[in-house]
């Protein structure tokens, strides 16, 4: 997920593990990451990103109009 999801914001303050980690009230992990962190991460262990960038949209609720963002964060790697 890309930092900033509705995810993310909807996770209640007793599920943060810190940094943008969260666990999910099934015991999984939801991991929120930027382009820069990525592509950071991706650099050092030995792979050229090809393309790197958030993938954004907006669903809306249509029987409550409650609009709700929604971040992704979508690469391609090749390792050198």
């Amino acid at each position: 997920y890309g930092r900033g999801d509705l995810a993310q914001l909807r996770f209640a303050p007793g599920h943060w593990l810190g940094g943008d980690l969260y666990v999910r009230g099934d015991g999984t992990l939801a991991a929120f990451f930027t382009v820069e962190q990525l592509r950071n991460d991706f650099q050092k262990e030995g792979f050229d990103v090809l393309s790197l960038e958030y993938r954004r949209t907006e669903i809306v609720n249509r029987g409550t109009g409650v609009r709700m963002p929604r971040v992704w964060v979508q690469g391609k790697f090749r390792r050198r």
